[in-house]
């Protein structure tokens, strides 16, 4: 079998990126995710181990020190990284999807070039705007930090592979499934009989 597709997805908060990527799991029970650890405490409805390895300061500090992760950032005042064990595993599907923000991206493309990084943009920008505010999740202060943010996100975003517009969760997932669909096609990545 040939080396997983890794499939970086970013894009600023409240653009829709978390949505997309748990809707094509489901779809795609085949596909591996790499579940990120984070010290900020979970939102309401997010499970361990699911949405986030919600895990202490202390924890994560000791990971990082040990080489644990393949990348890390802190953001908002919260450690996140990735994992190197998941994607180390000889049983990983032929499929791995990420959901990390751009300083992650960065960080998985240098360890793996062949990653395909894809970028999601929100409607526009008072739609994001919108859509923070309704989660009522963030202070007002956390909310103009998460916009500062937001607008780096959208800066960043010429350094990806390829971007999708998030009109409607429909539409993206097939634009998704379509570019994961076409990565998987070039040659240097066929797998006779692979099915995924």
């Amino acid at each position: 079998m040939s080396n997983p597709l890794w499939v970086v997805v970013s894009a600023p908060s409240g653009a829709g990126k978390t949505t997309l990527v748990k809707t094509i799991l489901k779809k795609h029970p085949a596909f591996g995710f790499s579940t990120s650890v984070t010290t900020r405490p979970p939102r309401k409805g997010e499970k361990n181990g699911r949405d986030y390895s919600f895990i202490s300061e202390k924890e994560f500090l000791r990971l990082r020190k040990k080489g644990r992760l393949l990348e890390w950032a802190k953001i908002h005042g919260f450690y996140y990284g990735t994992p190197a064990g998941p994607t180390q595993s000889k049983r990983e599907p032929h499929v791995i999807l990420f959901d990390v923000n751009r300083q992650g991206a960065r960080a998985i493309k240098r360890i793996s070039p062949n990653a395909v990084l894809i970028f999601i943009f929100p409607p526009g920008w008072k739609t994001l705007k919108s859509r923070l505010s309704g989660r009522g999740t963030e202070s007002k202060s956390e909310l103009r930090r998460r916009l500062t943010d937001a607008k780096r996100e959208l800066a960043a975003a010429r350094q990806y592979d390829y971007w999708i517009v998030n009109q409607t969760v429909k539409a993206s997932v097939k634009r998704l499934e379509a570019i994961i669909a076409a990565e998987l096609s070039r040659p240097a990545r066929v797998v006779t009989g692979n099915k995924t």
